[in-house]
C-alpha cells in the first residue's frame, strides 16, 4: 500500500480529488485519510487547550504553527497502527514541514511514496473558498457560483439550511491565509 501527499492551496481542489483517490485505492485495500483540516476541527471540537489555540490561529487567518500541527498528526498515526496506506491531505506545505513528516514516518517505519500538487492562482482561490458552502447533514458540498443548490441556501439532498465554514466567510482572513500559504509553500515550484 502506498503513503500519498496530496497538496495545494486551499480550495485548490484537493476536495475533489480525494474522493476519487480513495476510491481507486478502495478496489485494493482501504487507504486511510489524514486532513490537516480535519485534525485542526476534530481538535477545536474537543474544546482542549490545543483546541482553543487551534481555534485563535484559524479565526486570524494565520497558519497553525509546526508543532502543533505534528503533535496532532502523531497522535492521529498512532491511533491507526498501521501506518501504510495513508492519504495526507494538506501536509507538508513546506521544506521543514517536509522533512518533519519524513522524520516522523521515519518514526512509525514509513515514508511518503507519491505527491500530488495541485497549483491554482490566488485569485481563483479566493473566489473558491468564500463562495463555499455545506450542508451540516450530509455534508454534501456547494459553491454558490459553480455548485449552487436548486433551492438557494438550502441543501437538495435534505433540505437543511447550507453554513459556511467560519474561517471562509471573512474574504480578508481568505486573503491572509493564502498569501502566508504562498509564501511558505516552499516544497514544490509554483507555475507562472
Amino acid at each position: 500500500m502506498y503513503n500519498i501527499t496530496i497538496l495545494g492551496g486551499q480550495g485548490s481542489g484537493k476536495g475533489t480529488q480525494v474522493p476519487i483517490i480513495l476510491e481507486y485505492f478502495k478496489e485494493k485495500n482501504d487507504l486511510n485519510y489524514i486532513t490537516t483540516g480535519g485534525l485542526c476541527r476534530d481538535t477545536i471540537a474537543s474544546g482542549s487547550k490545543l483546541g482553543l489555540l487551534v481555534d485563535s490561529y484559524i479565526n486570524k487567518g494565520d497558519l497553525l504553527p509546526n508543532e502543533h500541527i505534528f503533535k496532532m498528526l502523531e497522535s492521529k498515526l498512532e491511533s491507526l497502527g498501521n501506518i501504510d496506506g495513508v492519504l495526507f491531505d494538506g501536509i507538508p506545505r513546506t521544506l521543514e514541514q517536509a522533512k518533519s513528516l519524513d522524520n516522523l514516518l521515519t518514526k512509525f517505519e514509513s515514508k511518503i511514496d507519491l505527491a500530488i500538487n495541485i497549483d491554482v492562482p490566488i485569485k481563483a482561490l479566493v473566489k473558491r473558498i468564500t463562495g463555499r458552502r455545506v450542508c451540516p447533514k450530509c455534508k454534501k458540498n456547494y459553491h454558490i457560483n459553480f455548485i449552487p443548490p436548486k433551492k438557494e441556501g438550502i441543501c437538495d439532498i435534505d433540505g437543511a439550511t447550507l453554513t459556511q465554514r467560519k474561517d471562509d466567510a471573512d474574504e480578508n482572513a481568505v486573503k491572509q491565509r493564502l498569501s502566508i500559504f504562498e509564501t511558505n509553500n516552499s516544497v514544490l515550484p509554483k507555475s507562472k
